[in-house]
Formats: C-alpha cells, structure tokens, sequence
C-alpha cells in the first residue's frame, strides 16, 4: 500500500517539473513574434489559438505567412474560411490548404488527432513539396 506522504511528495515533485517544450518558431511578422514569446512565457505552450470571429485578422496572417514561402495548413472547423479573400499570389495560395473536417469531430482528443494526421500528411505525404509548415486553427 502507498503511504500518504508518498503520494503528496509524489505528486508535488511531477507538478513542480513541468514538461520542457520548444519555444515557437520565428514567423516573420515581429508583433506576432512577440506576442508569441510572451504567449510562450505564461502558459510554456508554443500554441496560439486564434478564437472568435477573427477572420480578417486570419487572413492577413495566413497573406503575410504564405508569400514568405510558407506552406499553411488551415483547420476550418466552422466551415468559415474563405480562401479568395487571401491576398497572395497564384503560387503562394498553391501553398495554402484548408481542412473541413465533419461536424462529428467534437472532442479535442479528436481534434487533436486530425491535426496531427495533417502534420503527418504535410511532413511524408503529399504535402512534402511545401516550403516550410505552419498549421492554424490547432487546439
């Protein structure tokens, strides 16, 4: 049987380690990349959710990402995003690929799992011939 102070002293020693994780990559865009550091220091997670209805702010970021040679994976979930209103060229917006999942994904561990398959997908899949990786929309 586990004593008591086995456990606490247990359970203080996982709590006060936290996992290390990589800072966020650079994205070429100075005020997102400060944001994304103190992001990074407060919470020590490398992800940025961009929630609500951002979509003008969305687009701009994902025009600005892909014309400095950046492949983009974007995660619609409301089936919202539009991608005629990005202003890229023809070549850049080959790089931008938009994912809908259906509406029966509804947990995060499913969510979750999409993204990671993308990233698979944009790492050894047909997605190899991008120019760098950026996903949006990952939970």
């Amino acid at each position: 049987m586990i004593s008591t102070t086995t456990t606490t002293t247990t359970a203080t020693a996982v709590t006060s380690h936290p996992p290390r994780r990589a800072p966020p990559k650079p994205t070429t865009i100075p005020p997102l990349d400060a944001l994304l550091s103190s992001h990074f220091r407060a919470t020590r997670s490398p992800h940025l959710a961009i929630t609500s209805r951002p979509l003008p702010l969305l687009y701009a970021l994902a025009s600005r990402l892909l014309s400095t040679d950046k492949t983009l994976l974007i995660i619609d979930l409301e089936s919202r995003f539009d991608p005629t209103r990005l202003e890229c060229s023809a070549r850049d917006l080959a790089h931008a690929h938009v994912l809908r999942p259906p509406r029966c994904l509804s947990g995060s561990e499913e969510v979750r799992g999409m993204v990671e398959r993308a990233r698979e997908w944009m790492v050894y899949g047909a997605g190899t011939g991008s120019r760098g990786a950026g996903v949006v929309g990952a939970p």
